[in-house]
């Protein structure tokens, strides 16, 4: 009796401290256990954006954490003033392979007041099992709302000047393109009328020329021929009375001077 309860009692002892050191000393896979962490939060934004228009961030890390579950990469765009998540950004991410994330980008429309607008990006490692955070990190950053400036009228008339300047170009290397056999697309109009309209002008104006030439002349010829029509008409010198002298008109036979018959 005596043996047996000796042996009962060494063996419960052994048992107990095979239980005591599972207890006390870790065992090799929760040594290698490594946390979830996210480390050099990286947000790439601008620093102002007009009332109403598009904003788009860029958000990059390094991520780790174990592999005994899935997990789930979230990015979140916070507006601070009023907590509202603008924009929110979901990646599955692998334990197997940790490291620096590809940029993550989040884009929100800012709003129509002029200011400084205080935004948030929040990053979160999500366990796919029980859907609590293992991870998050958080920059906060400021973008200044500017009033906003329709550039349609400024690009229209950019356009037009670029066009009209490269009709320009196009007419006056009309034999370096030609030689080439290269055109414009977007001027090929107003070159080809250009074109057409532009050579007529010299022949106008010698038209022009020639035909006041001609009026010149015809003028001048008919006040000559006026300046001879009376020389013409009279056709001989008058009669002159032979006592006195005095000139006679038409056919006289007397001097209506003296009386003396011709």
């Amino acid at each position: 009796m005596r043996r047996s309860s000796a042996k009962t009692g060494f063996a419960y002892a052994i048992l107990l401290l095979a239980v005591l050191l599972f207890v006390t000393v870790p065992s090799t896979a929760q040594a290698q256990y490594i946390p979830c962490t996210i480390a050099n939060l990286v947000v790439i934004r601008p620093d102002s954006v007009p009332a109403g228009q598009t904003l788009t961030t860029s958000t990059s890390m390094t991520a780790s954490c174990d592999n005994s579950a899935p997990y789930t990469l979230r990015v979140d765009l916070v507006d601070q003033r009023t907590g509202t998540v603008l924009s929110s950004v979901k990646l599955p991410f692998y334990a197997t392979t940790p490291g620096v994330t590809k940029p993550i980008n989040n884009t929100a429309t800012a709003p129509s007041s002029t200011g400084p607008w205080v935004l948030q990006i929040q990053a979160y490692l999500i366990n796919g099992f029980s859907g609590q955070v293992a991870a998050s990190s958080q920059q906060q950053f400021v973008v200044n709302i500017t009033q906003y400036v329709p550039q349609t009228t400024a690009t229209t008339a950019f356009s037009v000047f670029n066009s009209t300047m490269a009709t320009f170009s196009t007419y006056s290397n009309q034999t370096v393109q030609s030689s080439t056999n290269s055109s414009i697309s977007l001027t090929s109009t107003y070159t080809t009328s250009e074109s057409t309209i532009l050579p007529t002008l010299p022949l106008i104006g010698a038209l022009t020329l020639v035909i006041l030439i001609a009026a010149a002349v015809f003028f001048i010829m008919m006040w000559r021929k006026r300046k001879t029509a009376p020389l013409a008409q009279t056709g001989k010198n008058p009669k002159h009375c032979t006592q006195c002298g005095s000139a006679l008109t038409g056919n006289e036979s007397f001097c209506g001077k003296c009386g003396s018959k011709q």
